[in-house]
């Protein structure tokens, strides 16, 4: 465990200038990451909001259906 710390270590102390402009572009696991990330987010915001959006297509339902005749 030490050992790979400190050859981490190693490596974060030895970046050149060059290795932190390189601009490589994303490469499709980054954009997965990213999409990952992102479902999870708003899975869990729908999660905790869920209560909310059913008392709200409730109102709309029930505004819906007294439009018609």
């Amino acid at each position: 465990m030490f050992q790979r710390f400190q050859v981490f270590l190693g490596r974060a102390l030895t970046l050149e200038a060059e290795d932190l402009k390189r601009e490589d572009g994303q490469t499709v696991t980054e954009y997965a990451v990213v999409l990952g990330v992102l479902i999870v987010g708003l899975a869990s915001i729908v999660l905790v909001l869920k209560t909310g959006i059913n008392t709200f297509l409730g109102k709309v339902s029930t505004a819906l259906s007294n439009l018609l005749p």
